[in-house]
């Protein structure tokens, strides 16, 4: 195995000097092509020098630093307090985006870009910034484009907490006026701040801010140099002086943090929106708006245990409640051909502690990505023998009118106490996505509230599931969530 190539440190200032040196180098050698041109014009072709001819020293010159990049490091002087030079911040915020997808996504890129694709994901990450000129309205847009994944940073999110009760919302208002401008605890360095309440057609929204305070340890070592009476320095590490003229000394340090959270309540229902991308935040907010209106959440999914027919009675309960949003609910949001593209099964799931568990090799879930899993031979088996829980969920699906149908990126996910549902930007429609998520808010909600909207035709789902899982052979085609079970994939019993 080959050694990596350690790269060499290099003062900003001495490889700027090396680039100009360069760059000079190239002018001098372009006069010198010029003058010969010029002396024995006879046998050499004629060119004419274009009076607006662009310059493109500056495009140049951030050419060589990226290129020599691969090479060193340059140890670069910092700018005013503390902060990162402008054009190498906008630089690594294009790659940052772009990392967010996954390895073999940016692959599929660099080939289409005609771009060499070999690498960790920062090089192909990087080669492609690289070619987008680190614009970042083409670089967003381009991670929008290929998000099979979305996360909450990239789609509209929202956290949905069931209720104990339907809340009196003239009471949650008179409540919150009660605190609105001012914080309460949540926990150790942790307040929240009820800044604004606005009630209108049935609905509450409170936008509040999570204040959290990271706190460190510091040891500050005096290392001033003093003389003692024989001339010999003073001031080295306790460690190393046995006679310090002066002691360590240890002091807190902290760092805050704000996350912003916008917390809605609908009259009649028995779940809790939050706008949050951090869901410590939202359950902070749980708990501070329980503490100011009583409003209380269940503290966990109201998942149905009623006994089912069939094969669909031996799957998790999880499961069952993820596989009626996408069979059932989807087509109340108006969403149509839905195609799985990651699914995470949780083997294990325990909110005990134990000693030893840090000793122990353990799998706690099970991710398949891909295409159409539910027609997967693997993740069938998981559902309908294993009864493992389908915990995680992400899948496209087609939304809008005949004119203008377009596919969408969403992930369901079933955490402890909510539902965490995010719908992708998808290509630029914002309007559409954020028209595409209210609807699909409203069928979670549905959901959570009423249980599985239709038992025949998920039991009927449950059987072709069974059928495959228990059949050796794979498909060529989808086939699972087709409305026709003479679709189904066959399959032995």
């Amino acid at each position: 195995m080959a050694e990596r190539q350690e790269k060499t440190v290099v003062l900003s200032e001495d490889l700027s000097s090396e680039i100009e040196r360069l760059l000079e180098y190239g002018r001098e050698r372009g006069r010198v092509a010029r003058e010969t041109r010029l002396v024995d014009s006879r046998t050499q072709p004629v060119h004419t020098i274009h009076p607006d001819k662009p310059d493109i020293t500056e495009l140049l010159r951030e050419e060589l630093i990226s290129a020599l990049e691969d090479e060193v490091v340059p140890a670069v002087r910092t700018g005013p307090a503390r902060g990162i030079l402008e054009g190498e911040l906008q630089r690594e915020i294009a790659k940052k985006a772009l990392v967010g997808l996954k390895l073999h996504m940016l692959r599929q890129i660099a080939e289409k870009l005609r771009l060499d694709k070999r690498g960790n994901l920062e090089d192909v990450a990087d080669r492609i910034a690289r070619t987008y000129r680190y614009d970042e309205h083409e670089i967003a847009q381009l991670v929008l484009d290929h998000d099979e994944d979305p996360e909450p940073d990239r789609g509209h999110s929202d956290r949905i907490f069931p209720l104990q009760d339907a809340p009196d919302l003239d009471h949650v208002v008179k409540r919150l006026g009660y605190v609105t401008g001012r914080y309460i605890r949540v926990g150790v360095a942790r307040w929240f701040v009820f800044e604004e309440v606005k009630a209108a057609e049935g609905r509450v929204i409170l936008d509040g801010i999570l204040r959290a305070y990271n706190v460190s340890v510091n040891v500050d070592d005096d290392l001033s140099v003093t003389a003692d009476a024989d001339g010999s320095a003073a001031g080295l590490p306790a460690s190393l002086d046995p006679e310090p003229s002066a002691r360590s000394e240890a002091t807190l340090g902290s760092s805050p943090t704000e996350l912003p959270v916008r917390v809605s309540l609908l009259r009649g229902s028995k779940t809790l929106r939050i706008r949050s991308k951090n869901v410590s935040a939202a359950r902070a907010a749980v708990r501070a708006l329980a503490i100011a209106t009583d409003a209380e959440t269940l503290g966990h999914l109201p998942l149905a245990t009623r006994a089912y027919e069939g094969p669909l009675g031996s799957f998790a309960e999880h499961t069952t409640f993820m596989l009626d949003l996408v069979d059932n609910r989807l087509a109340d949001a108006h969403a149509s051909n839905p195609n799985l593209t990651v699914a995470r099964f949780a083997i294990e799931r325990s909110d005990e502690t134990h000693e030893e568990e840090g000793e122990r090799p353990r799998v706690r879930e099970v991710r398949f990505e891909g295409d159409h899993l539910l027609d997967s031979l693997a993740a069938c088996r998981l559902i309908a023998l294993d009864g493992r829980v389908l915990a995680d969920l992400s899948l496209r699906v087609s939304f809008g009118d005949s004119d203008e149908v377009a596919r969408f990126p969403l992930r369901i996910s079933l955490e402890r106490d909510h539902v965490l549902l995010i719908t992708g930007f998808g290509r630029g429609l914002l309007e559409q996505s954020a028209a595409l998520h209210r609807l699909l808010v409203n069928a979670v909600e549905q959901a959570l509230d009423s249980g599985v909207k239709n038992v025949e035709r998920l039991e009927a789902l449950a059987v072709r599931i069974d059928a495959f899982a228990r059949a050796n052979q794979e498909v060529d085609r989808p086939t699972m969530l087709k409305e026709d079970d003479e679709s189904a994939p066959a399959g032995g019993s």
